[in-house]
C-alpha cells in the first residue's frame, strides 16, 4: 500500500468527496510511502491534506505450503488488513482486493441488470467465485484447494502488483504470460498513450 502526504496552500479546500480535485491552489507531493487510488477522504490538519491511496506494485515470489498457506508480501499487508477478499481472475489467477476496493467493484456489478443474460453469467461467475480470506499474525493467508485448483497453484507462486488490486499466478504460467505481453508492451505502450508515454 501506498500514499502521499499534500501540502497545500493555506484555506486550500476540497469541493466535496473522495477523487475530487483540490482547485486553485499549489500542491506538491512529499514523503512517498505510495500512489494512485483514493481508499479514504482527505483530511486537513494545519496546512497539510493527509490523503490515503491504495495501489499494487511490484513482483514477489512466494511459495505455497503443504497446508496451503500463503505468505503474503510485507508491503501489502498493511493496505489488505486482517481479512481482504480473494477472487478467480479473468486468466488463470486468483486476484486480491482490499475491502474498501472490493466494495465498489461489488457495487458495480451489482448494479448490472439481471434481465440480461450476459450480466447473469457475470454476477455469477464474480459472486461464486469469490470469497473473504484473512492474514494470520505471521502475515500468511490459506488459500483453498478449490481455488488452488483454479489458478494451477501447487508450491511456487508470482504475487504482484496490478494498480488497485494484487494477483497470484502460478510460477511458470506468470513467466510465460509475462514474456508474451512484454514482446508486445511497447507498441501497445505507444498505441494507448501515444506521445505521452517517453522512450
Amino acid at each position: 500500500m501506498y500514499g502521499y502526504r499534500l501540502i497545500c496552500a493555506e484555506g486550500s479546500r476540497t469541493q466535496s468527496a473522495v477523487g475530487e480535485k483540490i482547485l486553485n491552489k499549489m500542491w506538491r507531493f512529499v514523503e512517498k510511502s505510495g500512489i494512485l487510488w483514493f481508499n479514504k477522504v482527505p483530511q486537513w490538519s494545519e496546512g497539510v491534506w493527509e490523503v490515503s491511496f491504495v495501489s499494487y506494485f511490484g513482483e514477489y515470489q512466494h511459495a505455497i505450503d503443504e497446508k496451503g498457506r500463503l505468505i503474503m508480501p510485507v508491503k501489502f499487508r498493511d493496505s489488505l488488513g486482517a481479512k481482504y477478499m480473494l477472487s478467480k481472475g479473468i486468466e488463470a489467477c486468483l486476484t486480491i482486493y482490499p475491502m474498501e476496493t472490493w466494495v465498489k467493484l461489488e457495487e458495480k456489478v451489482s448494479s448490472l441488470d439481471d434481465f440480461n443474460l450476459s450480466n447473469r453469467d457475470l454476477k455469477r461467475r464474480f459472486f461464486s467465485g469469490s470469497g473473504e480470506c484473512e492474514l494470520d499474525k505471521q502475515g500468511r493467508t490459506l488459500i483453498n484447494q478449490e481455488f488452488r485448483n483454479y489458478g494451477n497453484l501447487t508450491k511456487d507462486v508470482y504475487i504482484v502488483g496490478a494498480g488497485d488490486h494484487a494477483e497470484i499466478w502460478d510460477k511458470e504460467t506468470w513467466e510465460g504470460y509475462r514474456r508474451g505481453v512484454y514482446e508486445t508492451y511497447q507498441a501497445r505502450a505507444e498505441e494507448k498513450f501515444n506521445d505521452r508515454i517517453q522512450p
